[in-house]
């Protein structure tokens, strides 16, 4: 089978559907710090609704 032609602009990139580990590891980082902040988000307000509800 032969590869198939890629051009000159492409050279420094990987071929299609081979993604480098450190950008995978680096999405799995990004995701993990935006769930962390909406958790802590999430727990901040829920400590701001409880002390409004108290307060009735």
């Amino acid at each position: 089978m032969s590869t198939p032609l890629r051009l000159p602009a492409d050279r420094f990139s990987p071929p299609p559907g081979e993604r480098s580990k450190s950008k995978q590891r680096t999405g799995i980082i990004d995701m993990d710090v935006v769930v962390l902040a909406m958790g802590i988000v999430f727990f901040a307000l829920s400590l701001v609704y409880v002390r409004a509800c108290s307060n009735l």
